[in-house]
């Protein structure tokens, strides 16, 4: 077998957004802006071969503040949100060890680009602070693939 090689060669941000409704919540309602409730997810999670040995990767994360409207409905006041892309070397390995190192390691790579930049767009502006925790990409990528593969394996 060829050797083996990983090699991250570029990491860059392609997109970086803070939408914004709502200003005077922050200042004339603390009732409602105490009912604020964050809604966090992944976005994005795509890998593509863009030649023999070449990956681009493309991961993001999107922040939604909710609230309650006057109607007992959830409204989005804000939305800030980044997307990071990845160029990589992933040479000698199997599809399968590919797979793993796309939603793992590349993952795990582009994480900590993206929490800082949604950290500091949010340090930014006047919306409430929180602090984005890590992700376990070995963990979700084990519970969720991994799982699969043995409710495939038991039919």
């Amino acid at each position: 077998m060829a050797d083996k090689e990983f090699q991250i060669k570029n990491i860059y941000l392609k997109e970086s957004s803070f939408k914004f409704q709502g200003e005077e919540i922050f200042h004339t309602d603390k009732e409602k802006f105490n009912q604020l409730k964050y809604q966090i997810s992944l976005k994005e999670i795509r890998y593509n071969k863009i030649s023999e040995d070449d990956y681009l990767s493309n991961l993001g994360l999107v922040v939604q503040g909710i609230i309650p409207n006057d109607n007992g409905e959830n409204e989005t006041i804000f939305e800030v949100g980044c997307l990071y892309s990845c160029l990589a070397k992933i040479k000698g390995f199997t599809e399968e060890e590919i797979f793993k190192i796309q939603h793992i390691n590349l993952s795990q790579g582009l994480y900590p680009y993206i929490r800082s930049e949604v950290n500091r767009i949010m340090s930014d502006s006047i919306i409430p602070k929180i602090q984005l925790q890590f992700v376990d990409f070995a963990g979700m990528y084990f519970n969720k693939f991994e799982n699969e593969k043995k409710e495939e394996s038991n039919d």
